[in-house]
């Protein structure tokens, strides 16, 4: 019997990540932002697309998900990169209200024009071997391999299914845990 292959799970290079968001700053303030926030939040392409300035709260530093995949709305931190990379983008559209990535006539960015922009963006580089799908990678990874815990990856991702996640579990084989300095402080007793 055929097995289904795993998932693709590509990611960033420190050198990639630095190359890209270069590259991403001198495109646009829509580009570098839609970069920063894939990549610090995990959100999906289409939750991005679908976000409206009153699903963010940058003093608190929150992003809400309404719509997702698994229908199951969720609420992620936003790193401060990404709180920046959205004040930017507002003060550049001058926009409080309504859709965050929009065109320059101010409708909503579609997916279809977001991922030509991928393109053109990624091949300029180049950034070989790399959807935009791999931001989402990306976020996953660098939280696995900087310790958090396969749940924490899960939820912040959105994965309904714990297995899903498990394809991130090769970066936490073997690190230490916070928890082991307790662990080895009990032990030394």
């Amino acid at each position: 019997m055929l097995t289904e292959p795993r998932g693709r799970t590509r990611f960033l290079s420190d050198d990639e990540l630095a190359t890209l968001l270069a590259a991403a700053r001198k495109h646009s303030t829509t580009m570098y932002a839609a970069i920063v926030v894939s990549i610090a939040t995990g959100v999906r392409q289409g939750e991005l697309l679908r976000l409206n300035w009153l699903d963010i709260d940058l003093e608190r530093q929150l992003l809400r998900v309404h719509l997702s995949k698994n229908d199951e709305p969720r609420t992620v931190h936003l790193p401060q990169s990404a709180c920046d990379a959205l004040r930017a983008l507002q003060n550049a559209k001058v926009r409080a209200i309504g859709p965050i990535f929009i065109t320059d006539n101010g409708e909503r960015l579609k997916k279809s024009t977001l991922e030509a922009r991928w393109k053109r963006l990624r091949d300029s580089i180049p950034l070989a071997n790399m959807r935009s799908h791999g931001l989402r990678h990306s976020c996953a990874s660098y939280m696995a391999q900087s310790g958090a815990t396969l749940l924490e990856i899960g939820a912040q991702l959105g994965h309904r299914s714990p297995s899903v996640t498990l394809r991130y579990a090769h970066l936490t084989q073997g690190k230490a845990l916070p928890s082991h300095a307790a662990l080895d402080e009990k032990l030394r007793g």
